[in-house]
């Protein structure tokens, strides 16, 4: 009973209506019932935050703040005031719509230091928000004085450990004395999920790992999931050995992400499927599997997914992306259809995630290749992409399926001819699009 409720609590975010909706379900049903659908739970948690959010929508200041408290795990608002330069009467009115809204909570002996919410912060942190630059670089400036002396910020735990995370991530030594396996774990987060500097994660894993011999399990299980996930990134074998360490559902997802990752496709459907069939509800195994049946263009398998995801998290550019194109294959079989490919394409439009503008594009050049099949429109709106994106990979290989679609030898030559060119080092004869382009290419000039 004790391992039931803990299983259940452990799912809550701070949002009294969450408590709430369980309480209600155990009361009318039971507790193995809640158990068993636990992702009504989560999507009923995702359904909160979303609504909590969407009322800062547009709004540049509150989102900015809300980037900077989802960076760190709690921030002093002696240290806000100090990163504003004085904080402005707008923002402090947003730190107490903030706290009446449930988003950020106070602690400390007179509640000087403000934590984010936690669901809040995962939401923001996937959102792909990016901090102004004015606040970015006041923010660097504060941090790299404090690292002329630390004696000077050690009364400000948060202005403290933010200092030595940022001297983690900008590559700034530290004097080992100042530094507990937290700010390891910190600032690898920060390296994975923001600066992509998968390489320094392994870096500050391995020292991490290497200079205490006594490591709260918790924390040394963290420091090794994150470890994993950069070797996965890296597509380093090494990642087939650390990953033992991993266990419960975590351990099969990983070693599937490596080989999605690897495009060994049989392999990473194999390790997800298995996970999906002992945890129904373990949603990244469901978000993994969309990845490989989009990647291998098993359309069908991936269409029921691609929507769960899509319904359980509406504002995730991604799920909307893999939503978008197994509609796009799937149209004829849907009811709807058309108005379903409005709604997702405007939501790309108007989505503040960073990402969102090119999947936007990119998506709009596919409604125009298989839903109008008008080439020209199609090849006009992924060019831009092309020239709006130049270091994104994706746009052109879009392009490689516009041109197969049309059979557009002079489309398929120039374009095979850019990637070969500009992305020689991106795992090109591994993606599905471009072999496929190259074989008809091949084929349409008789060399097959």
């Amino acid at each position: 009973m004790f391992d039931d409720k803990k299983k259940i609590s452990d799912l809550f975010t701070g949002f009294p209506a969450q408590i709430k909706f369980a309480v209600d379900y155990i009361k009318n049903e039971n507790t193995k019932l809640l158990l068993e659908r636990v992702n009504e739970l989560v999507d009923y948690n995702s359904e909160i935050i979303a609504k909590v959010i969407q009322k800062f929508e547009g709004n540049e200041e509150a989102l900015s703040l809300l980037k900077l408290l989802s960076d760190y795990e709690y921030l002093s608002v002696n240290f806000l005031d100090k990163i504003y330069s004085g904080l402005p009467d707008k923002e402090k009115n947003l730190l107490h719509d903030f706290s009446c809204s449930l988003i950020i909570d106070h602690f400390g002996a007179s509640g000087e230091y403000i934590k984010l919410n936690d669901g809040i912060r995962d939401y923001i942190r996937r959102s792909g928000i990016k901090l102004p630059e004015k606040l970015y670089s006041r923010l660097r400036k504060i941090t790299e004085e404090g690292l002329q002396n630390y004696t000077d910020i050690e009364d400000d735990l948060s202005e403290f450990n933010i200092t030595i995370q940022e001297a983690f991530v900008n590559e700034i030594e530290i004097p080992e004395s100042f530094l507990i396996p937290s700010h390891f774990l910190l600032a690898m987060r920060e390296l994975y999920d923001n600066r992509k500097n998968y390489e320094q994660v392994i870096e500050l894993a391995d020292r991490a790992l290497n200079s205490y011999s006594h490591l709260d399990n918790k924390i040394e299980i963290e420091i090794k999931k994150w470890l994993c996930l950069a070797l996965c990134r890296k597509r380093n074998p090494r990642l087939l050995k650390e990953v033992q360490e991993i266990k419960g559902p975590d351990h099969n997802f990983i070693i599937g992400f490596y080989y999605r990752l690897n495009k060994k496709y049989d392999k990473a459907l194999e390790r997800l499927l298995d996970l999906r069939d002992k945890y129904p509800n373990y949603y990244k195994a469901k978000r993994e599997l969309v990845q490989v049946y989009v990647s291998t263009e098993d359309f069908e398998a991936a269409y029921s997914l691609a929507k769960e995801n899509y319904e359980n998290d509406k504002n995730n550019p991604y799920h909307i992306q893999s939503y978008l194109r197994c509609v796009y294959r799937k149209k004829e079989d849907i009811e709807n259809a058309d108005q379903i490919i409005q709604r997702l394409l405007q939501q790309l439009k108007e989505s503040s995630h960073e990402k969102a503008a090119e999947m936007y594009y990119t998506s709009k050049a596919q409604f125009e290749t298989f839903i109008l099949e008008d080439r020209n429109i199609a090849l006009g709106t992924v060019n831009e992409a092309i020239q709006f994106f130049p270091s994104n990979i994706y746009p052109l290989l879009i392009k490689l399926d516009i041109s197969r679609k049309f059979f557009d030898v002079f489309s398929l030559a120039s374009t095979l001819k850019t990637l070969e060119a500009k992305f020689k080092n991106h795992d090109l004869y591994y993606r599905l699009s471009f072999l496929c382009a190259k074989r008809l290419f091949f084929a349409l000039n008789g060399q097959l």
